[in-house]
């Protein structure tokens, strides 16, 4: 393994260990163990859907950009923003 392949390698460990199973927290809904991230996914996808009613209901909806990029983006800045806040603050 060459010295350059090694330390991209390495550079890479933390996200991989991020992957693991254990690392992320879990919460028991109704007796099910969910990892968290499960219900920022679910709070980013009420909230967007939540803003894209109120987009569409103010008239916003028509001046923004190609409407298939930007929901999903909205989905993962809201659902990172519900980790931050529930789960790293």
């Amino acid at each position: 393994m060459t010295g350059g392949r090694r330390a991209g390698i390495l550079r890479l460990a933390p996200l991989l260990l991020a992957a693991l199973p254990g690392c992320a927290p879990t919460l028991n809904v109704w007796g099910s163990v969910l990892p968290s991230w499960v219900v920022c996914l679910a709070l980013g996808l009420l909230f967007a859907g939540l803003l894209r009613w109120l987009f569409a209901r103010t008239g916003l909806e028509g001046h923004l950009g190609p409407l298939v990029l930007v929901y999903p983006c909205l989905v993962v800045l809201l659902s990172c923003l519900a980790w931050m806040v529930l789960f790293r603050g």
